[in-house]
């Protein structure tokens, strides 16, 4: 947080744009909040970290405000992944801490849990205060929406999932989704899709470290797929793949067709790591989708 505020601090001076990557730890270990946190939240050392992780954020913004550079920069707060199992969710639930009460899941997994993050953007006289939309997006994004916020072009090569995010900060009216569809990947290794209300989710389990995971869920018979209606069940509590296959052939050909073609975006085909095409965990039928 120092070398931060000591950063914002310099690059003022010299009247440069910057950019500042502050990658902090908190929905990971080590749960270490440093001693003027340690025991703050009278809950737990992981709400001791969430209370520094929101007075770090705090600093950094005091600085953009005391430089005069507020009101002219692009902030984004955000989170790559849910929370570890460290934190101890049963622990903090006991203690009104309910971490996990919006969805199922936490980091690793291929349910909701291990990928709904925050995602709160500052932009004054770009970003109206206080609005939200509703667009499916991911991470990836941050970069062509960098790109195109400072006039650089990315090339063709790069960023091959990632669409600029200007448009939805603008509040513009969109007639189309942002993303054909936004792939997601869990710590086991296994891939989920997921286009409007509809996720498919190419696992029997949790895909990473919630119960059930693969092997638990295979020997309790679950089917290798699943198949959730978000709109309906944003807990993913009901298996939907029987009732819709139409929905499951759909989306598997949209994951096989973006893996073949190296993106999910428009643009030329890009060769994947080592020119693969295809990956263990998914039900391919051969090599590459007609």
């Amino acid at each position: 947080t120092k070398k931060c505020v000591e950063y914002i601090h310099a690059r003022s001076v010299k009247d440069n744009p910057f950019f500042l990557f502050f990658a902090l730890t908190t929905p990971h270990t080590p749960i270490a909040p440093s001693a003027a946190f340690q025991g703050k939240s009278g809950i737990s050392p992981y709400a001791d970290l969430l209370m520094e992780t929101d007075w770090a954020v705090g600093q950094v913004m005091d600085a953009l405000r005391s430089t005069g550079l507020a009101d002219d920069t692009l902030v984004i707060f955000t989170a790559d992944n849910g929370t570890s199992p460290k934190c101890d969710f049963d622990g903090l639930r006991k203690q009104g801490a309910d971490l996990q009460v919006h969805w199922r899941g936490m980091k690793a997994d291929a349910w909701e849990g291990g990928h709904r993050v925050p995602f709160i953007v500052r932009w004054p006289g770009v970003v109206k205060a206080g609005s939200q939309a509703d667009q499916t997006i991911s991470l990836v994004d941050i970069m062509r929406t960098c790109g195109d916020a400072a006039g650089a072009k990315v090339p063709v090569n790069a960023a091959e999932d990632s669409v600029s995010l200007l448009p939805v900060l603008k509040n513009t009216s969109l007639e189309s989704p942002l993303h054909k569809a936004v792939v997601m990947h869990s710590g086991g290794g296994f891939f989920a899709i997921r286009r409007g209300k509809w996720k498919l989710q190419f696992s029997r389990g949790s895909g990473g470290w919630s119960q059930p995971n693969e092997k638990s869920a295979s020997a309790a018979g679950s089917p290798p797929i699943q198949l959730y209606d978000l709109d309906a069940d944003p807990k993913e509590s009901r298996n939907v793949q029987s009732k819709h296959p139409e929905v499951v052939m759909e989306l598997t050909k949209t994951l096989k067709r973006m893996i073949a073609d190296g993106r999910s975006t428009p643009g030329s085909r890009q060769e994947n790591e080592g020119g693969a095409i295809w990956w263990k965990e998914l039900p391919w039928e051969k090599p590459v989708d007609e």
